[in-house]
């Protein structure tokens, strides 16, 4: 996410909703929030604080909502590195990353105890 501490009239901002902690829930029942926290509550408790604020780049980053903040003079090397980056990987990783993140979740079996 762009940071820009210079100018916080331009700078972007994001917000955490009520919709976030509700609505739309993945195939494992979690909300996106619990799944990328993996329902620390902690951390919940801290995104439920911020609802409905606007979160600049640094308070975005504190909360672990972006990965990284940049500001203007490192943002264009920042995303091409970025892009760099993901485009060396093989489709194969890609795809086996795209499913961990997806549909990864608490786990939902039982390991069956084997007398032996």
């Amino acid at each position: 996410m762009l940071a820009l501490p210079d100018d916080a009239a331009r700078a972007p901002k994001i917000t955490v909703g009520e919709a976030n902690f509700l609505l739309y829930p993945m195939a494992t029942g979690q909300t996106r929030l619990a799944r990328r926290f993996y329902e620390e509550t902690d951390a919940l408790d801290a995104l439920r604080a911020a609802t409905g604020g606007a979160l600049d780049a640094a308070a975005a980053l504190t909360l672990g909502l972006v990965t990284s903040a940049p500001d203007d003079i490192d943002w264009a090397d920042e995303v091409r590195i970025a892009i760099e980056e993901r485009s060396s990987l093989s489709p194969d990783a890609l795809t086996g990353l795209e499913a961990n993140l997806r549909f990864n979740g608490p786990k939902r079996w039982q390991r069956a105890s084997s007398g032996g």
